[in-house]
């Protein structure tokens, strides 16, 4: 929108003329309205559904077999509009609640829930009541999995691709489940320190409490603690994959190793007999494979599964390897 202003003569006034107008241009859309904080929250909320493989539809337009995950917006439910449907492969799998940024989410979850409880009848769904909710203001995001023991929403980095939530609604029991009823650790060959840490660290987890901090002595077998707790997590919890993040190169060979080294006090196998370990540099993350441990190790099927040790490098060591390249 273009508005009249007085003339100026010099050349000054001209060009703050030009900039006031310039401004108007840019700020103001070509329908006259300004957008509301929630109407953007909404256009960030439509790109990261779609970088995340979601197929975003207006309900007039809806068609659930468009893709593998479609999300519809302002969908009509007895509890009220669903600011987002999700459909995965054709059925109902959760629900997303915009707000405006800097709206506080704490709260929300309940709105989220009423909504999952209020799908109409006759719309095919995996789950009654609706096993995922997501509470987003486009900047910061939280997610529910109603599948889990005592559920609870959970900050996440942006939306889970439909792919993964097919794969979560089908499992038997979800991780923090396995969590609560993992067999008891084998203590042989280990030190009190170690026993008590452990213990203590799957009891926290097993009380849904998902974040954890150890301090533990140079030379107390810091990594070995670490390579333990992640072994049992795949091992008897279905872990999917595990990262480990160091801040210099040599402590990522250093973790590497002891993963490669450690032998499984439950069957005799070294951790990598039975899952891939891999050291990220810049290559991809591997296929994730599980090894059965019924068969030799030199030659065993790939199935589901791993462990990966990574390290973190400042982006000054990363421009410093780029020039040097």
């Amino acid at each position: 929108m273009l508005t009249e202003r007085k003339a100026f003569t010099s050349p000054i006034g001209a060009a703050c003329c030009l900039l006031l107008t310039l401004i108007d241009w840019c700020l103001i859309p070509t329908s006259g309205q300004i957008m509301t904080p929630e109407a953007k929250a909404r256009q960030q909320i439509d790109r990261q559904l779609g970088q995340c493989g979601w197929i975003v539809q207006n309900q007039a337009e809806m068609n659930i077999t468009a893709g593998t995950g479609v999300a519809i917006r302002e969908f009509p439910l007895h509890t009220g509009f669903a600011d987002y449907l999700l459909y995965a492969g054709g059925k109902v799998i959760g629900v997303v609640e915009a707000k405006p940024e800097g709206h506080t989410l704490t709260g929300v979850e309940t709105q989220s829930a009423k909504y999952s409880d209020g799908l109409p009848a006759g719309l095919p769904h995996h789950r009654l009541p609706l096993p995922f909710a997501y509470e987003s203001t486009g900047t910061v995001t939280q997610f529910t999995n109603n599948l889990e023991p005592d559920a609870r929403s959970r900050e996440v980095f942006t939306f889970h691709r439909p792919d993964e939530l097919l794969r979560l609604v089908n499992l038997e029991e979800q991780l923090r489940g396995h969590q609560r009823h993992m067999p008891p650790l084998n203590v042989e060959g280990l030190w009190p320190l170690k026993i008590t840490t452990l213990n203590n660290l799957e009891t926290s987890l097993a009380a849904n409490r998902p974040r954890s901090l150890i301090q533990m002595t140079m030379g107390s077998g810091k990594t070995l603690t670490a390579v333990i707790a992640s072994y049992r997590l795949i091992k008897f919890a279905d872990a999917k994959r595990i990262l480990f993040l160091v801040d210099r190169n040599n402590l990522g060979r250093q973790t590497y190793k002891e993963f490669s080294q450690y032998v499984s006090p439950y069957n005799g196998y070294k951790f990598t007999d039975e899952y891939n370990v891999q050291h990220l540099r810049r290559e991809p993350l591997h296929r994730i494979r599980r090894r059965s441990a019924q068969t030799h190790p030199s030659r065993p099927p790939p199935e589901v599964g791993t462990a990966t040790a990574c390290r973190l490098r400042s982006q000054r060591q990363r421009t410093s390897e780029e020039l040097a390249g």
